[in-house]
């Protein structure tokens, strides 16, 4: 094509909300099922980045959930096959500023009620 006919723009990581994050997890976890039922036609390579690409998606509907086991689970993914790139570092900095904010909201809760 000579000429853009859109702009599309993604973030690394998407936005979540606690509401729609369920059936984020749903359609996320039917399309990995989906590459999976094809892994015979990969390799272990390709198919440890499809399990790190959706492991890296899933991990953060799981931790707005408070969804722990499945958190847990998919950080072992993550961490095994890339420990330490630059999108499973993004990864650790978007959960522990989570996890910052969390606190905070509680000390200010804390606070208020004091």
């Amino acid at each position: 094509m000579p000429e853009y006919l859109s702009l599309y723009h993604e973030e690394d990581i998407p936005r979540i909300s606690s509401k729609g994050a369920k059936k984020r997890i749903d359609g996320e976890s039917s399309l990995l099922e989906l590459c999976r039922k094809n892994y015979d036609k990969l390799s272990s390579y390709e198919q440890d980045e499809i399990e790190y690409n959706y492991a890296c998606i899933l991990i953060l509907y799981y931790f707005e959930l408070g969804d722990i086991e499945n958190y847990r689970k998919n950080y072992s993914i993550i961490t095994k096959i890339h420990p330490f790139s630059k999108r499973t570092n993004y990864i650790r900095y978007i959960i522990l500023k989570k996890k910052i904010k969390k606190n905070l909201n509680k000390f200010k809760r804390k606070d208020k009620n004091e």
